[in-house]
């Protein structure tokens, strides 16, 4: 009897505990209670990096989850309003190694889970230094490919460059993957990665190395961000932005 009423007890303590946590956070139920309800009955993390869940927890009242398959590869992107990559996580389904990325405001950090020779996995996490040289807001409503006639402003540098090294490490890199990791490298959104990619003559490229290269192509290891906005033909109807790289 004493134990069924330390049972219903410690029943009731985490009920209330979790209502507290709740009405504290701001967080809607309805949302997020399937995930609260699997990480507290399971103890397990809902992604494969610490790095990416971490992100999740940080952004959660502002940010949304995409993810799909595609290549043998899981791909999840967590996307602001403006569905600007925050961070992503890659999974090769058939090794489940994992890549992970997200930025601050100083650095791009990269993880990893990779198989050793002997079959087992090793995290290994990796930082970039990210150059900003000021907090301008940077337009980042991005255009793919548009069938009007088009103007163009010059290419302004966005005073942002990461280190050519962190594309050079990418091995075996499917396209959904890359135009993920450029996305959350630079904090656009996909279809500007993608536009990016194809204008430097990186899209379709497997190996980390010739990535690099085609990025920067000043030749100085920095992959300076540029952007420029499109207008219509007569500059009364602004259309968006595209970037590349230098």
């Amino acid at each position: 009897m004493i134990k069924s009423k330390i049972i219903t007890l410690s029943v009731t303590i985490s009920t209330l505990a979790s209502v507290i946590v709740f009405s504290v956070l701001g967080v809607n139920e309805s949302v997020f209670a399937s995930e609260y309800q699997e990480k507290t009955t399971t103890e397990a993390k809902s992604y494969q990096t610490d790095l990416f869940n971490d992100a999740v927890i940080t952004y959660k009242n502002t940010a949304k989850i995409n993810q799909f398959d595609e290549n043998n590869e899981h791909i999840i992107q967590l996307l602001d309003r403006n569905n600007n990559v925050l961070a992503a996580e890659v999974t090769n389904l058939q090794t489940l190694e994992t890549m992970a990325v997200t930025r601050t405001g100083s650095e791009v950090i990269v993880e990893k889970k990779e198989k050793n020779n002997d079959g087992e996995y090793r995290q290994i996490t990796e930082k970039y230094p990210l150059i900003v040289e000021n907090s301008e807001k940077n337009g980042l409503d991005d255009l793919s490919n548009n069938l009007l006639s088009l103007k163009y402003t010059s290419w302004n540098y966005t005073n942002l460059a990461v280190g050519k090294n962190i594309f050079g490490s990418l091995v075996n890199i499917g396209i959904a993957s890359l135009i993920t990791f450029t996305a959350g490298v630079f904090g656009i959104a996909t279809i500007a990665a993608e536009f990016l990619l194809e204008y430097m003559g990186a899209y379709g490229l497997s190996s980390g190395a010739a990535i690099a290269s085609a990025l920067d192509t000043s030749g100085n290891g920095w992959i300076g961000l540029y952007v420029r906005e499109v207008w219509n033909d007569s500059w009364t109807v602004y259309h968006g932005t595209q970037h590349r790289t230098m």
